[in-house]
């Protein structure tokens, strides 16, 4: 039973963390097309990406969003954002920004 649980816990957690990398990927691909020339356009599957110019610090370090991105996994958690030199942002609804 115990085994059980843990197993449900720990699929969970994976299907996350692939729908986090998804994600990441999403927001890296539609940078990289649009520093190719390329407009944005939403092709992304549960993703809607779209420009976000905030800047956030972090630990005392300014970060320069470029892009970010609502999926519908974590929309009610939050979005995220890639800054100009290819670093994630997390944007938490209530907490802010944390890399």
């Amino acid at each position: 039973m115990v085994l059980a649980v843990f197993y449900l816990f720990a699929a969970g957690r994976s299907d996350r963390n692939a729908h986090l990398i998804d994600f990441k990927n999403d927001l890296k691909d539609a940078q990289l097309r649009l520093l190719d020339g390329e407009g944005l356009r939403n092709r992304y599957p549960g993703t809607r990406v779209f420009s976000f110019t905030n800047t956030y610090a972090v630990g005392g370090t300014n970060y320069y969003c470029e892009l970010a991105g609502e999926n519908e996994w974590f929309i009610k958690e939050g979005r995220l954002a890639i800054t100009t030199n290819q670093l994630f942002l997390w944007i938490d609804k209530p907490a802010g920004a944390t890399r």
